[in-house]
């Protein structure tokens, strides 16, 4: 199986299996949401943050270096797994050993169990990392699909078990305990690979002049997923920041869902064409043309139809979810940019750029952020990290056309179509709003008319401002040739 041919049948398992998977954790969530406090997914947040400032060194980028790698032998893997494993049992140590430290920092004693929980799931997250690498490495996303759409599925229904019998906080831990089990028992038993431990640094010594700059980056990159949340669990509180984090995960949603294909199916693809930069430049404009198509209107039908989705999914605890979603929703494009643009640099092995552009936007962040907070509003905070990606991005993609030797005019010639149907479909989303006030209709029957509208609005839009560049890409994808007109 060709390459391309590779590529797009993993795109159309992953895309698959996140579509699942979302719809799953949506569910999951809004009935746990109905059952739980917003405090208790605050704490969890709270404790997450410690939990992510360790992990930035767990397995030291060796996955991503293993992809890269065009020859391995089974002695530089087991090496590897081996160096994998003693460096999580390490970290694991110094994240329990902050256990009072992070209760201490967010004055809540119930934090010190919860961290204890996420240090020894980082032990068994690294049972699975390399194996993972390694799917991913043979674009065998079909058996990645499965073992994620499983560990899902039996994680959330544990969750929910333990939130029945009143566990509380520890309902969402049950459910990240059993996500981490699982998937390390399957990993190991798709790729039928069990490693010895054995370890020699030779090795894996190749692996570092890549991974070095990697984990590196990752500590800004800590910094900068996790600023507005010390902010607002330190100075706000647990409520507050469960509410936070419930309309940043709904805001996330599709770009999240972006870069986990994007890690899985475009970085292993990059790979292969990093020694044809005609092929790659190709490519990268494809994927950011197709990634404001879908991302843009999402996110923005997001946005007008804010209230209607939270008091919905998550009921009428979680109403001032609604008033921070918006400006969420702006981050959520921005992240869904840099997913691609930091993607991109990494398949051409320039971690050196991504490791200074994220202090950059480390520092931006802290000063944007921390000024914001002033105002004692999560709108303000969400805004202003909104605001800092998208110079983020600039910046990004001003190093990636040097790599690629493109300018912004191809750039902005990828977001023309999308952008003016989405204007167009936010215009008519937000004047139906009003038109479907009059009638008593339930919010979740007004919800979904309203969301069919808004996409078959899009649609036409698309279709009827579309130009040659957007049907040529359409039967690049094998799309065209099913629309009347468009093959080229």
């Amino acid at each position: 199986m060709g390459l391309i041919k590779q590529a797009k049948n993993g795109f159309l398992w992953i895309t698959l299996s996140q579509v699942f998977n979302r719809l799953s954790h949506i569910i999951f969530t809004a009935i746990l949401a109905r059952i739980l406090l917003p405090e208790h997914f605050g704490i969890v947040s709270m404790a997450i943050v410690f939990s992510r400032m360790i992990r930035i060194f767990n397995g030291a980028g060796l996955s991503w270096a293993i992809i890269r790698e065009k020859e391995l032998s089974k002695e530089l893997l087991s090496s590897a797994f081996s160096f994998n494993l003693l460096i999580s049992l390490f970290l694991s140590i110094i994240l329990a050993s902050l256990a009072p430290f992070a209760a201490w920092f967010y004055n809540e004693s119930e934090l010190i169990p919860i961290v204890l929980i996420f240090a020894t799931l980082l032990i068994v997250d690294s049972f699975a990392s390399l194996h993972m690498g390694l799917l991913n490495k043979e674009l065998l996303f079909k058996k990645i699909a499965i073992i994620e759409s499983s560990a899902l599925v039996v994680a959330n229904l544990v969750g929910i078990a333990f939130a029945l019998n009143g566990a509380g906080t520890f309902s969402l831990m049950a459910r990240l305990a059993a996500t981490a089990v699982c998937t390390s028992v399957l990993a190991w038993n798709f790729t039928g690979w069990f490693p010895k431990l054995r370890f020699k640094f030779n090795e894996v010594r190749p692996l570092f002049s890549f991974s070095s700059y990697y984990t590196f980056s990752k500590i800004f990159v800590f910094l900068i997923q996790n600023i507005d949340f010390i902010i607002i669990g330190k100075f706000f509180g647990a409520t507050a920041l469960g509410i936070y984090t419930i309309a940043f995960n709904l805001a996330v949603l599709p770009s999240e869902q972006v870069k986990v294909l994007f890690s899985k199916v475009l970085y292993p693809t990059y790979a292969r064409l990093q020694d044809d930069l005609g092929k790659f430049r190709t490519t990268y404009y494809v994927n950011l043309w197709v990634l404001s198509s879908l991302l843009l209107p999402f996110l923005v039908i997001m946005a007008i139809f804010a209230d209607s989705l939270i008091f919905t999914i998550y009921g009428e605890n979680w109403t001032e979810a609604a008033q921070v979603l918006p400006f969420l929703t702006l981050m959520g494009i921005a992240r869904g940019l840099l997913n691609l643009t930091n993607t991109t640099l990494l398949a051409l092995g320039h971690s050196k750029s991504i490791f200074t552009i994220e202090v950059f936007q480390a520092v931006t962040l802290s000063i944007l952020v921390g000024t914001a907070a002033n105002f004692e509003d999560l709108r303000w905070i969400a805004f202003a990290y909104s605001f800092a990606q998208f110079i983020t991005f600039i910046v990004y993609q001003i190093n990636l056309n040097r790599k690629l030797n493109t300018n912004f005019h191809h750039i902005l010639h990828a977001f023309r179509v999308p952008v003016v149907a989405t204007i167009f479909t936010a215009v008519i989303s937000k004047m139906s709003t009003g038109f479907f006030s009059r009638y008593q209709w339930s919010n979740i029957f007004e919800l979904i008319i309203s969301l069919m509208i808004a996409g078959c609005v899009y649609t036409g839009a698309f279709y009827l401002f579309a130009g040659r560049t957007e049907k040529k890409n359409l039967n690049l994808l094998g799309i065209g040739k099913y629309i009347p007109g468009w093959q080229v």
